[in-house]
């Protein structure tokens, strides 16, 4: 699976739980993180630019929600 985010890096993985590792890992910010602090970061950001929650108990869903919302843009 590739991805593009809302700000132009390409990013990819077999699963969804390593497309979202892939994001983690896109930004130098985020690339150190722990996992939850990670999601909570993301969720957050997810709420301040599109007004939305995001369930954070399955990779998949969290997936398919950042696509919906347009944060994420699927390439194949």
């Amino acid at each position: 699976m590739r991805y593009l985010t809302a700000n132009g890096k390409i990013i990819s993985g077999a699963s969804t739980l390593e497309v979202l590792r892939d994001l983690k890992n896109s930004t130098f910010y985020d690339a150190n993180r722990q996992w939850e602090k990670y999601l909570d970061s993301l969720s957050l950001r997810v709420f301040l630019f599109y007004g939305e929650q995001i369930d954070q108990r399955d990779d998949r869903r969290i997936v398919n929600q950042l696509e919906e919302l347009g944060f994420l843009l699927k390439l194949e």
